[in-house]
This record gives C-alpha cells, structure tokens and sequence, in this order.
C-alpha cells in the first residue's frame, strides 16, 4: 500500500509538473499569440494607412498630373502663341523691311529717272553742241576772226554748262547715298533695337518656361520615382502580411494543439485528483485508523506498564518465596538429617509457617484455577489476557514451584532463573495479531510506533 500510494504521489507530482511546465507553455503561446495578432492588426493598419496614402498620393499625382499637365499647356499654348507672335512680327518687320526696301527702290528708281533725265539733258546739251560745232564748221567764212572770241566764250560757256552738271549730278548722288545709307541705317537700327526688345521681353519668358518645363519633367521623374518605392513598399508589407497571417496560422494551430492537449491533461488532471480524493479519504480513513491504533497502543503501553510493575511485584515475590525456598530446604535439610529428634508433625508446622509466610492474596483461588485448568484440560485461547492471568498463576502457584524444586533435586538442581522472553514475545504477537485484525496498511509512521512499541515492550 505505501509503494502505491507513493508511486501515485509521484505521479501525482509528475503529472502536476507536467501539466505547470504545460500551461506555462501555453501562457507562452498565447502571449505570443497575442502579439502576433496585435503585429497582424497593426500591420492591418499600416497596410490600410498606407493603401490610403497609396489614394492619396494617387490621387494627387493625378491632380498634381492633371494640374502640371494643364500648366504644360498653358505654357505649350503661350509659347506657341508667343511663337505664332514672333512670327507674326517677324513678318510684320519683313513686310516693312520689303516696304522700305520698295520704298528706297523707288527712290532709287526715281532718282535713276532723274540721271537718265539729267543723261538725256546732257546728250541734247552735248548734241547741241555738236550741232553747234557743225555749224561752226559749216559757217567758216571771213567772219572767223570776228567770230573767234564769240566761240571762245561759247566753248567756256559750254564747258562751265558741263562741268555744273557733273558737278551738280555728283552731288546729287552723293546726296542720294548718303540720304540712303542715313535712313537705311537709322531704319535697320531702329528694327533692331525694336527686334532686341522683343527678344529681350521673350527670352525670360521662354527660359522660366523652358526651367518650368524642366522642373516639371524633373518632379515627374521624381513622381515616377517615388511612386516605384511606393508599388515596391506596398509589395512588401503584403509579403510580409501574408507572412504574418501564415505565421498567426501556424500558431493558431499550435495553440489549438496545445488546447488539445490542456484539454487531455485537465481531463487527466480531473481523473488524478479524483483519484487524489480517493486517496486523500483512504489516507483521512488510515489516518483514522491510525489514530485509533495509536490509542490501543498507548493502552498496551499502559497495559505494559502495569504489567512490568506486576512483574517487578512479581519478582519481588519470588525473591520472597526463594527466600521461603531456602528456609524450607534448610527445614527439610535439617530434618532429613536430624529425623530422630523433631517430629514430623513440628517440621510440617514450620514449613507451612514459611511457605504460608509470604503468601500473595489469592493464591488459594490461583492453586485452585491451576487444578481445574489441569483437570479439564482445555485448550488454550489467542486471547493476551488468559496467557498473561495463566502466566502469572504459575509464577505465584506454589504447587507448580514444588513440582520444580522436589525435595530429591534440592542439591542437584540449580537455582531457577526467571526468563521473561516469552512474556515479551507475547506482547509482540498480541499487538501484531490486534493491527492485523483492524487490517491498516503499513505506513512510516506505524512503523515507527511499532518499533517504539517494541523497544518500551
């Protein structure tokens, strides 16, 4: 019973160890559960923070898109309308230009009809001349004398008329060119500073524009660029998402194992500690019994106690009748060997006297249960009192105490030595005998009443 009900005991503590280590182990899990479903919410959310930043920014990428693009354009629109004005007054100043150069034309052309005027002019001057000559040729007559100073001055005259005419004609065409190249300079000076301005007032909107445009392209490669890392992040957490939820799966399942098995152990545990209640009403009925077992031995004790007392009694009475023994046997001694002198009737006297001396209180009544006893020869019961009664009547019976000192033996036999082995022997039986009645099983601590049971026997 003890190796059993230890073995339970261990397995008992096995099991409660077993089933701490378990749920420990569970605690653990579903901590770890816990956090992997708040990293799963929070990943959740992110995900959802970030999808709707991905709207956003789509979304404004769109209007940013749509809003750049429009600007674009405007901007396409304005340059081509700046372009469409530039050529506009590029033809414009073409016209003029091809105005002015019909106009100086012209000029040219009216000054040319002027020369070939003053050429015509000239050839009839010339002609006239001629024609004068001729005359003159033709008229040689006795006049020439006469006539000689009058062709002299004519001659001058005609050459002043000459020279005048070329004089004048090369001023006028100096003038003419020099007219032309002023007004031909003055007008290009004038187209070029009006050119200058134009291009001055169109170059910085075209280069804003141009950096406008350029800006642009850059904020969209950028736009481009930023919207990659965006794919490529969001790539990401739904990698890592879909990680996570097969990890939250793997312990989910983890932990509806681990709930199996908490649930087998409690179901275990329920059957040991119904099997500990069993135990724990065997060991309280045990205990019981014990308790019970502990009170019949402290009565034995006692019991013990007076018997050890009775024995000393005992032993005192038999140093007595060893005493009476030897005045008796120095009575009989005496009267075997003076047998002439006293009587028998003297010697019978005096040994009754001395063996009536120190008698014990019901010792009659002990010498008469001693001769029914012989007489009916009964047998002998289990029962510790009868043998302990039976032991002291043929401690105390006289009768039993001649028969083992006869008058024959007195100088042959040695003294009797009083052996208490037996009576102790007895006591062990009969207290072995009440335990195994009452069928309590063995237990540490009623070994050791036991063992102290026997050393105070």
């Amino acid at each position: 019973m003890t190796d059993k009900n230890t073995s339970d005991e261990k397995e008992t503590s096995v099991y409660l160890a077993q089933i701490k280590c378990l749920d420990k182990k569970l605690e653990r899990c579903q901590l770890k559960c816990d956090e992997l479903e708040k990293q799963n919410k929070n990943l959740v959310l992110l995900c959802r923070v970030l999808e709707e930043d991905k709207e956003d920014i789509s979304e404004f990428l769109k209007h940013s898109r749509a809003e750049k693009e429009k600007m674009v354009d405007e901007l396409s629109e304005e340059v081509e309308i700046q372009q469409k004005v530039t050529e506009q007054s590029l033809d414009e100043l073409k016209l003029q230009q091809s105005r002015q150069a019909q106009e100086l034309q012209e000029q040219v052309d009216e000054q040319s009809l002027l020369n070939e005027k003053y050429a015509a002019q000239f050839e009839e001057q010339r002609r006239q001349i001629e024609l004068l000559e001729q005359q003159l040729c033709d008229m040689e007559s006795p006049e020439e004398q006469s006539g000689s100073e009058e062709e002299c001055e004519f001659q001058s005259a005609v050459k002043a008329l000459e020279d005048k005419t070329e004089s004048e004609l090369t001023s006028l065409k100096e003038e003419l060119q020099q007219s032309l190249d002023m007004w031909s300079k003055t007008r290009i000076s004038e187209i070029v500073q009006e050119e200058r301005a134009q291009h001055s007032v169109l170059l910085p909107k075209l280069l804003q524009l141009f950096e406008e445009v350029h800006e642009l392209e850059v904020e969209r490669e950028m736009i481009a660029d930023r919207k990659e890392e965006l794919y490529l992040q969001i790539d990401d957490l739904k990698l890592e998402a879909v990680r996570k939820e097969e990890k939250i799966c793997t312990i989910k399942e983890e932990g509806t194992l681990r709930m199996q098995m908490c649930q087998k152990l409690e179901l275990k545990m329920k059957q040991r500690t119904r099997i500990r209640q069993f135990i724990l009403a065997q060991t309280e009925d045990v205990s019981q019994n014990l308790n019970s077992a502990q009170e019949e031995l402290c009565l034995k004790r006692d019991e013990v106690i007076k018997l050890e007392k009775k024995l000393e009694e005992e032993k005192i009475m038999v140093g007595q009748l060893e005493d009476d023994m030897k005045d008796a046997v120095f009575i009989l001694r005496y009267t075997l060997k003076d047998s002439d002198k006293a009587s028998n009737t003297q010697v019978s006297q005096k040994l009754l006297e001395v063996l009536e001396r120190n008698t014990p209180e019901g010792a009659d009544s002990a010498l008469r249960g001693s001769m029914e006893s012989r007489s009916g020869e009964q047998k002998q019961t289990s029962d510790p009192e009868s043998d302990r009664e039976e032991t002291l009547n043929l401690s105390s019976d006289p009768v039993f105490l001649l028969a083992r000192f006869r008058p024959g033996d007195f100088s042959l036999l040695p003294r009797p030595k009083w052996d208490l082995s037996p009576l102790k022997d007895r006591c062990l039986v009969n207290l072995h005998s009440a335990a195994s009645q009452q069928e309590v099983p063995t237990h540490p601590e009623r070994k050791q009443t036991e063992t102290s049971s026997s050393a105070d026997c």
